[in-house]
This record gives structure tokens, C-alpha cells and sequence, in this order.
């Protein structure tokens, strides 16, 4: 089988055979091309060994000195290039503690973990298949090399690996793989909880998402990934978790979105702290609280005002923000439901009406009330949020001649106890619809 490569690949595989030692295109991007998807990144594998890499690329970047990988840069591509090795012990289910330099592909190959990624090829020797990978991509299977107890038991991220690249992938996995992924699953404990979270963060995002989330439950990995969030308690909490299985990959393939989806099936302090321990960065977590806190409150509001009210929080990004992911909530957890969808469409009219929703969207500021005679202090502040609540409800009064004379009207005599917040609230009540 010929395979045609880009020329920057060809380029480097052809010094090293002038050069004297084999070379080979390995792994990910041998199973992409014959997938017929675009590679994104490319291994290569030699004879050579690193002091012969960099004597050939004196401008390549060393990446993993014990096991002799370097990163080349040709044009805009990053090429990694590692001499073929064959691994000793993973004692720290990670790492080989040694390895031992081949010239044999097929020993090379051998060390890998699943039969689509243990392929490799040169114009030479074409495609190189000892593990029927081929047979497993036609097959749309995901198998493990060799005895598949021991690959997991190497390195447990491979479980997650496995179950990312069915997301990735739609492959199913074979059984017997498939056992000894849940035999070993207890080993994710050991993997750093980065490590953990970088191939789950690619497992939310693939295409289909809902079939790896359902074999992350029967593999039994998301203790391992959600901690005391998971499963998630309670039976409305539950139903969602089921319904997030089933249609989450109908939501848009964002992060912030998936991760979104599925916190909300988890009681939101639960959430938070998992996505602590998971290693969410602080801005990321941020968000998270916010999009959660966002979506409960919208799905307790009962009108027009009360949907202003809570996003008055956000600015005019994070409406338009709100928005889509109450359109994203509703694909995934809603469906047909009538007043979910009226909601929706309130929340989309409010968005694109340009109603005045944040306080420097009223027609007078402070200054204006301090130069009406009100003291600065918090008075100014809670009048400022009357006002607010008033043009909420009644976009119409949002010029400032209007609020002048409302503020005039409800400026209290000194004798008088009751707020001036209290006081532009009783006249927006009164303006309700």
C-alpha cells in the first residue's frame, strides 16, 4: 500500500536513508491518513540514534533525552523524532525505567498501545501492519497490543486514551481490552490528575462524546475523574445524567460548553469542588460557577423582569454568551419542553431588543444625583439600583429627564425612614406588567 505524505515528512525520511539508517512515519498519523483524516501532528521513528538525530538537524529541539525524541521544525510543522527503542518496566506506571535501542520496527511497534496506532511506514517498505491494525480501523474496533492487562497496567492513562479515542473515533472497543480496562481502572489513582484531565477534556470535546461518557461509566473511570461528584445524588440530578448521556453531542464542541452540561447534572459546591480537584484552571472555574449559577436562576425565573434582573450580572458579551448556553441547555436537557422554549425565545428577544440591563446603560449617573442635592455614600448606590429595576421593567422611562423627575418625586424628607431604594422599587412594582 502506498501512502502519500506531506513533502516536509518525505523530506526527513529520505535525509536519514541517504544518510544510511531507516526511518519510518509511526502511530497517530498512519491511522489518520488511513482514515483518510488530515494528520495534525506526525511521529517518525529511526535507526538513528540521538547523537545521530541532532548531528542531521542541529537546529532540532530535544524533548525527551533518556528516550531519544527530538522536535524538528520544517516550515510551519512540528515532526517528532525518536530512535526505535524497546521499553524495560513501568515501574511508575508512566515511564519505562529503561529502554533499549533497536533497529527493528516491529520491536518498536510492539511497545505501543493499541493496534491503530502500532503501524508504520516508508516508500520503501509500505505499509507495516504486524497487529492487523488495518483489520481493527476497517473494523472500527479499538484493541490493545499484546496482553492488554499489562499495557494498561504501564500506563493506566491508557484507559482514559482508549476511551477518548472512541470519542474521537466512534470506535467500539473489544472486549477483551475492554476487561482489562476495568481490571485496572483502580491504577488512574496513580496518574496525575493533569494527565487525567487533559484527555478528558479531549473526550468531552469529541464527536461522540456520549458514547465515551457511557463507557466511562461502565469502565468505571469517573470516580476517578470527578471524585465525590460523581454519581451524581438525587433523582432529578440522575435524569439529567442520564439525558447528558444521550444527547450531549448535540451541543456545541466546547469546552466551557461540555463541561457546562455536565457539572450541571452535579449539586453545584459539588461541582465546583470537583472541578478544583480535577485541576480547572481559576478562570475556567470562574466561569464554570458562573454558567451554573446562570442557568439555575433563569430556569426559576417566571417573567420578562426577572430574567433582566439576572443578567443585569453579566455585560453585553455575557448575555449574548447566556444565551447560547441556555439554547445549549435546553438541545441537551429540555428538548420540546413548552416553557423552556419560551424561555429560550424571551431570553433571545431581550438580548437583541438593546433594553438598557446594566446600571451604565441608565440615561444619569452619580454625579447627576449628587448634583440633584442626594449625599455620596450608599444612597446614591441603592437609588442608582431603583432606578435600574424601574427601566427593567419599563424601558421607556430610560431617559434622564424621566428619572430626574422620578427621583425628585421620591427624594424623602428627613423625617421620613424609608429608603429611597424602597421607594423607586414601589413605583417600578406599580409599573409591572
Amino acid at each position: 500500500m502506498q501512502i502519500a505524505l506531506p513533502e516536509n515528512v518525505t523530506a526527513i525520511l529520505d535525509l536519514f536513508k541517504t544518510s544510511g539508517f531507516k526511518a519510518y512515519a509511526v502511530g497517530g498519523a498512519v491511522r489518520d491518513v488511513l482514515l483518510g483524516l488530515d494528520p495534525q501532528e506526525w511521529d517518525l521513528a529511526t535507526s538513528a540514534s540521538l547523537e545521530q538525530i541532532t548531528a542531521l538537524f542541529p537546529e532540532s529541539r530535544l524533548i525527551g533525552e533518556k528516550y531519544a525524541v527530538v522536535r524538528v521544525l520544517q516550515g510551519e510543522t512540528e515532526i517528532d523524532i525518536a530512535s526505535m527503542r524497546i521499553d524495560g518496566c513501568y515501574s511508575d506506571h508512566r515511564r519505562p525505567d529503561q529502554v533499549e535501542l533497536t533497529d527493528r520496527i516491529e520491536e518498536d511497534l510492539a511497545r505501543r498501545d493499541f493496534t491503530i496506532n502500532g503501524m508504520a511506514y516508508s516508500a520503501e517498505g509500505g505499509l507495516i501492519d504486524p497487529f492487523d491494525g488495518q483489520r481493527d480501523i476497517k473494523a472500527h474496533m479499538l484493541r490493545a497490543i499484546g496482553k492488554s492487562e499489562d499495557r494498561f497496567s504501564e500506563d493506566p492513562l491508557r484507559i482514559l486514551r482508549a476511551l477518548r479515542f472512541s470519542g474521537q473515533l466512534g470506535f467500539d472497543i473489544a472486549l477483551e481490552t475492554f476487561t482489562s480496562m476495568q481490571k485496572t481502572v483502580f491504577l488512574l489513582e496513580r496518574i496525575s490528575m493533569d494527565r487525567r484531565r487533559e484527555e478528558f477534556d479531549k473526550l468531552l470535546t469529541s464527536k461522540n462524546a456520549g458514547k465515551a461518557l457511557r463507557m466511562c461509566v461502565s469502565v468505571g473511570s469517573m470516580p476517578f475523574l470527578l471524585g465525590e461528584a460523581y454519581p451524581p445524588s438525587g433523582e432529578r440530578a440522575e435524569a439529567n445524567f442520564s439525558l447528558l448521556l444521550q444527547k450531549i453531542d448535540l451541543s456545541s464542541r466546547d469546552l466551557r460548553v461540555r463541561r457546562t452540561m455536565l457539572f450541571y447534572c452535579v449539586e453545584k459546591q459539588k461541582a465546583i469542588s470537583a472541578a478544583k480537584i480535577l485541576g480547572i484552571d481559576s478562570e475556567s472555574r470562574k466561569n464554570l460557577e458562573r454558567d451554573l449559577s446562570l442557568l439555575r436562576e433563569l430556569m426559576l425565573a417566571s417573567d420578562r423582569y426577572e430574567i433582566k434582573a439576572i443578567l443585569s450580572s453579566c455585560d453585553r458579551e455575557g448575555v449574548m454568551e447566556t444565551v447560547k448556553l441556555f439554547q445549549e441547555y435546553q438541545i441537551v436537557f429540555a428538548g420540546e419542553n413548552s416553557s423552556t422554549i419560551s424561555r429560550s425565545k424571551l431570553l433571545s428577544e431581550i438580548a437583541e431588543s438593546g433594553d438598557p440591563l446594566f446600571l451604565e446603560e441608565l440615561a444619569l449617573n452619580g454625579q447627576d444625583l449628587l448634583n440633584e442635592g442626594f449625599p455620596q455614600g450608599k444612597e446614591v448606590g441603592e437609588l442608582l439600583d431603583g432606578l435600574l429595576k424601574l427601566v427593567h421593567k419599563d424601558p421607556g422611562m430610560n431617559e434622564r429627564a424621566k428619572l430626574l423627575k422620578t427621583i425628585k418625586q421620591t427624594k424623602p424628607d428627613r423625617s421620613e425612614r424609608i429608603s429611597l431604594r424602597e421607594r423607586i422599587s414601589g413605583i417600578a412594582k406599580n409599573r409591572r406588567t
